[in-house]
């Protein structure tokens, strides 16, 4: 008996074009582009990142602010009877 052949699953798609290679060093590095352009890492570092660290850098904001809300307002006169600027006076 003869087999049918197995028809695939996924038919293969059509073989995509191939690129010219570049014939000459002008071709392969633009006179726009640096020999090694500089890769800036921190826009995929931040874009990677933030889902697990905004939660951090909210807390670190609203304790830099009510810590600096409160003690905008000591005076020389709070800071002389302070036992703990006295304490930590060098």
């Amino acid at each position: 008996p003869n087999p049918q052949p197995a028809t695939p699953l996924f038919p293969s798609s059509p073989p995509r074009p191939r690129r010219k290679a570049p014939r000459t060093r002008s071709e392969r590095y633009p006179p726009e582009m640096k020999f090694f352009s500089a890769f800036d890492p921190w826009p995929v570092f931040f874009r990677r990142e933030w889902g697990r660290t905004w939660p951090f850098l909210a807390g670190f904001a609203v304790t830099g602010a009510l810590i600096t809300k409160m003690t905008a307002g000591f005076t020389e006169e709070d800071l002389k009877n302070s036992k703990f600027v006295q304490a930590h006076k060098k």
